[in-house]
């Protein structure tokens, strides 16, 4: 090799390698920022324990706290009717929430079906914005977009959850559950001892 190809290849080097280096850095902090973003998640899913009732649910599912949490729209609760709504229903969070740990969720109740589908017809668009804190330590602001809708939810069996079976069995005392059942035999035991 001559030396002036030495020396192109040596300038050509010199050039590269901060490009690379830079590029790797730009790449690693990128990716390191977006595991450390909040991720806001806002949709209505089925209470697991009683059938025909809808949760609304706010989740961070994200690996770092979100703050100073806003909704572009006021979100429906409350709205019951399984077919047609009765007239109920109120729209909540109008101030938003103050923070959301990450894996954090609040659950409201949403109501049911057809009171739900009144309200939010073939579904609201809506902006979250939030607050959260970069791995430096510099607050960043934030937002998702999210369609808050009630399709995925039309033909999902409903049904009772074997907790709620047992609790409304301990609850019900003028029916003939098996629980009614033991206590009356245990009475009767009882009462034959005791005479």
């Amino acid at each position: 090799m001559t030396d002036d190809y030495i020396k192109v290849l040596q300038v050509v080097f010199y050039i590269v390698s901060p490009i690379v280096s830079f590029t790797a850095a730009v790449i690693a902090y990128l990716a390191l920022s977006k595991q450390s973003k909040p991720n806001i998640i806002v949709q209505y899913l089925p209470n697991p324990d009683e059938a025909s009732k809808i949760d609304l649910v706010i989740e961070n599912s994200g690996s770092t706290s979100a703050s100073q949490i806003s909704f572009s729209e006021k979100l429906p609760i409350d709205y019951w009717g399984i077919d047609k709504s009765d007239g109920s229903g109120e729209d909540i969070l109008e101030n938003g929430l103050p923070r959301l740990s990450s894996k954090q969720k609040f659950i409201f109740n949403g109501g049911q079906f057809g009171g739900l589908k009144s309200r939010i017809k073939d579904g609201i668009s809506l902006t979250v914005c939030y607050e959260y804190q970069n791995p430096f330590g510099i607050t960043r602001k934030s937002k998702n977009v999210v369609i808050l809708s009630l399709d995925h939810l039309v033909n999902l069996p409903t049904k009772y959850s074997g907790e709620q079976a047992l609790v409304k069995a301990l609850i019900k005392e003028n029916e003939k559950t098996t629980l009614n059942k033991m206590e009356k035999h245990l009475a009767q035991i009882a009462n034959s001892i005791n005479s």
